[in-house]
């Protein structure tokens, strides 16, 4: 993804999960962060799914510039964002995923099993 981007671009994506510390969100954002220093997590709409929204920058990110947009769709999402999100760090002890060693269907079985489970 990293070659794909301009110098000031940002790579998101959208993860499903029942709880933060899943090691499914963990693998991917911990991978995620150990390319973008700075890699912000939200959960939107705690307590009613699943949704976390990632976010990651080789460069500051400053989630409030969300709210300037003009779209009161977008605005309503920016809020959401802004208020639930925090930062995440590289942790080299933590699982970082590869091309050679990345079992996400492993680690999304094992988060909903154990989440329902």
């Amino acid at each position: 993804v990293d070659s794909h981007l301009e110098n000031d671009g940002i790579m998101a994506i959208n993860i499903n999960s029942p709880v933060d510390n899943s090691p499914l969100l963990k693998s991917i954002t911990n991978t995620i962060s150990s390319v973008f220093p700075f890699t912000t997590i939200s959960h939107i709409d705690k307590n009613k799914n699943f949704n976390y929204f990632v976010v990651g920058s080789k460069n500051v990110l400053n989630l409030k510039d969300l709210s300037s947009t003009k779209n009161p769709d977008l605005l309503k999402l920016a809020g959401k964002i802004i208020s639930n999100s925090y930062a995440v760090k590289y942790n080299e002890k933590e699982r970082t995923l590869t091309d050679d060693n990345a079992p996400i269907e492993l680690l999304t079985d094992k988060t909903f099993l154990s989440y329902f489970w």
